[in-house]
């Protein structure tokens, strides 16, 4: 299964939201548990504060509607094939890894920290999250330590998934440098943002 159909097209319901603007879809604080944050939200640091939101039940609702069937090695209720559908695979076992470890191997995705990316857990009734890169290293010794759940951005090049099993899988398209094929993919989604009609080079819609 490639990328391209693991993250569906845009949602024909709503033609308001799509994966590029869900950051307008926020709420100041989620009324469910914020699971990876051990600590009350409003006395964090301004600096961490504007590197997490929370999204409404609007982008929760488009965002469980791109992944529908199970990922079946894991039971969880996600379809993403990532060892077969990616050109690049990597996996780590964070239960025989230190934390320190853990921190390095995501570092060495090559995602820049400032990278907004989409943090969508397996089960409804936790709260769906966009945060930069550099958020999802700093709380990594609490956020892959919950239920399943997928992390990813708008350039649809890559994705990542964590199992409970304390397994954390990421697929990557790697048909670009992974520094200038993300300035390159954003470009393009820029483009399509402002111009509708732009048919996109690598998804050609």
């Amino acid at each position: 299964m490639s990328l391209q159909n693991i993250i569906k097209n845009y949602s024909k319901k709503d033609p308001l939201i799509d994966i590029t603007n869900l950051k307008k879809y926020r709420v100041d604080l989620p009324n469910e548990k914020i699971y990876f944050i051990h600590t009350d939200f409003a006395t964090l640091p301004n600096e961490t504060q504007d590197q997490i939101i929370f999204l409404d039940d609007n982008a929760k609702k488009f965002l469980h509607s791109q992944f529908s069937v199970s990922f079946s090695d894991t039971g969880s209720n996600f379809s993403v094939d990532l060892k077969d559908g990616f050109k690049n695979f990597n996996k780590i076992d964070i239960g025989l890894e230190s934390k320190k470890s853990v921190k390095k191997w995501l570092h060495e995705r090559g995602i820049k920290y400032s990278k907004w990316v989409y943090v969508l857990p397996c089960f409804s009734y936790s709260p769906v999250v966009a945060m930069t890169w550099k958020m999802v290293i700093k709380y990594s010794d609490t956020l892959f330590n919950t239920d399943d759940f997928l992390i990813f951005d708008d350039t649809k090049q890559w994705c990542l998934f964590y199992s409970h099993t304390d397994t954390i899988y990421f697929g990557q398209i790697n048909i670009y440098d992974s520094e200038s094929g993300y300035d390159t993919m954003e470009s393009w989604n820029e483009r399509k943002r402002k111009y509708p009609n732009f048919k996109h080079p690598l998804y050609g819609d």
